[in-house]
């Protein structure tokens, strides 16, 4: 039997942000929070449901970057809960087209950072011992990913290149700028290429690549 998804979204108005984080911000975000729960139904002896996983993560993400690559980021914020491609097929165009509702919002004009919280329930079925143990060891070794700045000592040694011909990507992703040929820009270890002022405001706050969540040491 397969396992069963609901999930809703909606705006998120905790106040736990710090409160220098919007003046650090490069560029206009998302913070995007997961609140993700796994429980077993058991079929046998008896129905009743058992708590698996529970946590919740957050994630910071230019909302140019979100709108132009968000399955791709959407993938990789789901990447630890074990979820099927089904049900990213499924959510993913919902959870865009709510940020983008939000983003567009006139009630949000001059705002910077846009909290999202994502809810999701998954509960599976399972009648066998050895399943239930099975998917209990799986939960147990599921990590969240935290976002913490950069260390100082990687934003200090980040890799310098040069635009040239040859060089196949034209943009800053953080403010969408066109890169000339000659520029300087910074080379992240995933490759990824940003303008130095973009990226450092950016390690300052999150130490993951704000397109692909690559980590830089902390």
């Amino acid at each position: 039997m397969e396992s069963v998804y609901q999930y809703h979204c909606w705006e998120d108005d905790q106040n736990d942000v710090p409160n220098n984080t919007t003046t650090q911000l490069p560029c206009h975000c998302f913070l995007i929070r997961l609140y993700f729960y796994h429980a077993l139904r058991l079929e046998y002896p008896q129905r009743n449901l058992v708590p698996l996983t529970s946590f919740n993560q957050s994630t910071l993400v230019p909302c140019n970057a979100f709108f132009a690559v968000g399955p791709t980021i959407l993938a990789n914020i789901f990447s630890n809960t074990g979820v099927s491609q089904d049900f990213l097929d499924a959510a993913t165009p919902s959870i865009l087209s709510f940020a983008s509702v939000m983003f567009n919002d006139a009630r949000n004009i001059g705002r910077v950072l846009f909290p999202i919280a994502v809810f999701v329930l998954v509960v599976t079925p399972y009648d066998e011992r050895d399943q239930i143990d099975r998917a209990i060891r799986e939960s147990m070794e599921a990590r969240t990913v935290k976002t913490v700045p950069a260390a100082k000592s990687s934003i200090d040694g980040l890799k310098k290149v040069r635009i040239d011909d040859f060089c196949s990507i034209r943009e800053c992703s953080i403010c969408l700028e066109e890169f000339c040929d000659g520029l300087e820009v910074v080379c992240l270890p995933c490759l990824h290429l940003y303008h130095k002022d973009c990226i450092v405001k950016w390690l300052h706050t999150s130490h993951l690549c704000p397109l692909c969540r690559f980590p830089m040491p902390t």
